[in-house]
């Protein structure tokens, strides 16, 4: 098991027994997520257009919410020898009343014809709105932003920014 494997896993768990998890009732979520071609993120299989479905589970509180995801991309067009890729991700949300805004980690797993390969960890700035009531089920519009480092914080272009949207249900 690689570095970045090892350090998913470990944020994984802490999550799953963290306070916020474990007094929440907790809701799954589905979602897509639109993908472009990022600008100075070259590692990313993505290029515009392409579109992943995801599935989630959400730990939430009064002021936050643990989203544990993974999305899956069927199809990437950037490369015909690129065949799928799996993007797990952990997701901290701040809540103020319909607003979410929040910081992720992720990595992806690519699937090519002739090899497989995970990228390095990445992160991401979430901010959106939450329609519907989050006591049972609520639609999350959201932006996000990838990069690749805290460095590249300054390489800012808003071509970059990806939308998702998760629907969720309360458990």
């Amino acid at each position: 098991m690689n570095r970045h494997t090892t350090i998913i896993l470990t944020l994984l768990v802490a999550c799953l027994v963290s306070p916020a998890f474990a007094k929440s009732a907790g809701k799954i979520s589905i979602g897509a997520r639109q993908h472009v071609e990022h600008s100075a993120f070259n590692e990313l299989p993505f290029v515009d257009d392409d579109i992943s479905y995801g599935l989630a589970y959400e730990g939430r509180d009064q002021n936050a919410i643990w989203q544990l995801a993974v999305t899956y991309t069927p199809e990437l067009d950037g490369s015909e020898l690129l065949d799928y890729a799996l993007t797990p991700q952990l997701n901290l949300l701040a809540i103020d009343r319909q607003w979410r805004t929040g910081l992720g980690i992720l990595q992806t797993y690519v699937e090519t014809d002739t090899d497989s390969e995970w990228t390095d960890l990445y992160w991401q700035f979430l901010f959106g709105i939450n329609l519907g009531d989050p006591s049972s089920f609520d639609l999350q519009i959201m932006a996000n932003y990838v990069f690749e480092s805290w460095s590249d914080i300054s390489d800012f272009e808003g071509n970059d920014i990806e939308f998702s949207v998760w629907l969720s249900f309360a458990l």
